[in-house]
């Protein structure tokens, strides 16, 4: 992949798995990034038949998936505690700022950080 280098937020893999297309622009030409937090809450959805796993891991495979490591433990902590977020939303948006990569998300969560985002309506 080349272009534009964006983080996914859970809302929107989960949004275009269920058959939006109107996300096909972000995706087209560009790299794609998650958080492992990302990949944990997507497998762990009760509901997931065997072929949506299946079709959940075929995205994933074509997605960079960001491990945690001091920097984003660290940051993640100070984002939790200043802003009110919930565990995962910090460590999703503290990958989107230490990879420098801007955030699509529907989540209007985001919009009270000073972080690059692109909010997605559907």
């Amino acid at each position: 992949m080349s272009g534009n280098s964006y983080v996914l937020d859970t809302n929107i893999i989960s949004f275009y798995l269920k058959g939006d297309r109107n996300l096909l622009p972000y995706f087209n030409y560009t790299t794609l990034h998650i958080s492992f937090i990302t990949e944990l809450e997507l497998k762990c959805i009760p509901s997931l038949t065997n072929r949506d796993f299946d079709k959940l891991n075929d995205f994933l495979s074509t997605c960079i998936i960001t491990d945690i490591n001091n920097a984003i433990k660290e940051k993640s902590i100070v984002f939790k505690r200043d802003n009110k977020l919930k565990l995962p939303d910090a460590i999703i948006a503290v990958t989107a700022s230490y990879l420098g990569y801007e955030l699509i998300t529907s989540d209007k969560i985001f919009k009270k950080l000073s972080l690059p985002v692109i909010f997605y309506s559907r």
